[in-house]
Parts: structure tokens; C-alpha cells; sequence
């Protein structure tokens, strides 16, 4: 989760809470990511290989692993997060924007999200503007400008 507000200058600035890419290849289903990233004594349980499943414990659980290509097995850290959020300038506003390299896995679906209040999550045409959603890149931006003292959120979410 990212948050943006304006600073006494004016200007935007971002703070990163939360998480949630790679370049595409080789589309893999999940049962070909697990065995890539698990040793076959560890693909008997749940607790380790369930998508949901979080074996390092860093707050993404295997499947936003396995769709934004980080290590499930290492603890990523919030200074290495692998998607780029910032803002982007639109005639003198400015709007907070997430960009993730899209893994190639297969039946994988990114969903940006933005919110006021870390409750009512929106995505959609009616809430964000889609930048790119190609192959291998996503880029997405808020409908909502910063405005002093108000908050504004973004995150990505991923299905299978």
C-alpha cells in the first residue's frame, strides 16, 4: 500500500506501508512455479506450498510471488519491492501511479486498486487510468489528484 498527500512545499511525496515484477518469458502454470522454487519433500505439505501460503514470512504469500517474480523462499524487504510506484503530473496535478513487470504465469490476473481510507478499495475506468497493460508491463494511475490532507492509497492485487 502506498500512500500520497502534499507536503508543506507543495509537493508530492510518497510513503511505502505494504506490499505488492520480472519480465514475461515462458508462460509457467502454478504447479511448474512451485517445483521450480520447492524441493519435492517440501511440495507434500500445504503449509509451504499453498498459494496462499507465506513460507518466508515477509507479508506476500506465493501467489503475489509468483506474480510479481520475487523469491518465495527470501524475505523481501520494503526497499525491494518489485513494482514502481510514484506519481504522475497531469495538467499541474498530480496522481500516485503503480507500474509491475507482469511474470509470465499462466490464468494470472493484476488488479490495481486506490482508496481514501485503507476500507473501500476501487479499481475500474470509473476509479483508475490504465498508462499500459501489455504483455509484460502494467502501469495504472489514480483518477484522484493529491490535494493537501487527504490521503490517497494504491495496491496491487492478483487472482488466479
Amino acid at each position: 500500500v502506498v500512500t500520497g498527500q502534499i507536503n508543506n512545499s507543495g509537493s508530492p511525496f510518497l510513503i511505502k506501508t505494504a506490499s505488492s515484477g520480472g519480465a514475461a518469458g515462458t508462460a509457467l502454470n502454478p504447479e511448474q512455479w512451485l517445483n521450480k522454487h520447492f524441493e519435492p519433500v517440501e511440495l507434500t505439505g500445504d503449509l509451504i506450498t499453498d498459494l496462499g501460503a507465506d513460507p518466508d514470512g515477509d507479508g506476500r504469500d506465493n501467489l503475489m510471488e509468483m506474480a510479481v517474480g520475487s523469491d518465495p523462499n527470501v524475505p523481501q524487504v520494503e526497499w525491494d519491492e518489485p513494482y514502481t510506484v510514484g506519481w504522475e503530473e497531469v495538467s499541474g496535478f498530480y496522481y500516485l501511479k503503480l507500474t509491475v513487470n507482469k511474470q509470465a504465469v499462466q490464468q494470472v490476473s493484476y488488479r490495481v486498486e486506490v482508496s481514501g481510507d485503507l476500507t473501500n478499495w476501487m479499481s475500474g475506468p470509473d476509479a483508475t487510468a490504465t498508462l499500459i497493460d501489455d504483455v509484460s508491463t502494467l502501469s495504472v494511475r489514480d483518477l484522484v489528484a493529491f490535494e493537501a490532507g487527504v490521503a490517497r492509497f494504491i495496491r496491487l492485487t492478483v487472482e488466479y
